[in-house]
């Protein structure tokens, strides 16, 4: 039944135009830039450790994929409240599978668009880039993580989806500040931006966070009537 949900809240996540502006921003960027970088040798001479190839899809992705994971999953949980399913959900499976199923469900559906704009541009660079991918996809991890929360914790979709806007502002400004910012420096540990730069292993922390944060969801969803 975990699956059959995970199914159910991907295909949903195709179904909106928000979902629809977002894959065609992310497909835009992706052909512009792997055309751009092809067309420009010059500009290969990078002196960072991201390839400029996936560097636009990485800014979009830091900057900008917390609001729009927030936009498009800040009533995951809570729509399914409000539209009374949950109840019928309970009785076929167990909480526990309906909140990983639409943590997987939401991770599959930004796990499938990134890997067509890396597919695209490694058509142009040649080289497909695993280990950016999967850097991201660690941090969008966390993200929908915090999403997941944010829709199980507050029970109206229309409160969620402002806190999921200020929260999806709030990520990225936190998170970048508190890496330069000594006031706020050891905030840097608690959110995904500080790993993106590391290497290694560390890229898999803001992925253990996530499940963290899910499980803490599900020992809440356990001690909730629907």
């Amino acid at each position: 039944m975990m699956w059959a949900i995970c199914i159910q809240e991907f295909k949903s996540l195709f179904k909106t135009w928000k979902s629809i502006l977002v894959i065609i921003l992310f497909l835009s960027v992706s052909f512009l830039s792997g055309k751009f970088f092809s067309n420009h040798q010059t500009l290969f001479m990078n002196n960072g450790d991201v390839p400029v190839f996936v560097s636009s899809i990485r800014a979009i992705v830091l900057f900008l994929g917390a609001l729009f994971v927030m936009a498009l999953s800040h009533d995951c949980v809570n729509k399914e409240v409000e539209h009374q399913t949950m109840r019928l959900l309970v009785t076929k499976c167990s909480r526990d599978a309906i909140i990983f199923g639409k943590f997987l469900g939401i991770f599959l559906f930004w796990g499938v668009c990134l890997l067509i704009s890396f597919s695209i541009v490694s058509l142009y660079a040649n080289e497909f880039y695993i280990m950016e991918l999967i850097k991201l996809l660690s941090f969008l991890s966390f993200v929908i993580a915090i999403a997941i929360l944010l829709s199980s914790f507050v029970h109206r979709p229309n409160h969620t989806m402002f806190l999921g806007i200020l929260v999806g502002l709030l990520i990225p400004i936190i998170g970048i500040w508190s890496l330069f910012g000594t006031r706020i420096s050891m905030l840097k540990y608690m959110f995904p931006y500080y790993y993106m730069m590391e290497n290694g292993l560390y890229i898999f922390v803001p992925l253990l966070f996530s499940f963290l944060i899910v499980s803490l969801v599900i020992l809440y969803m356990r001690g909730r009537d629907f």
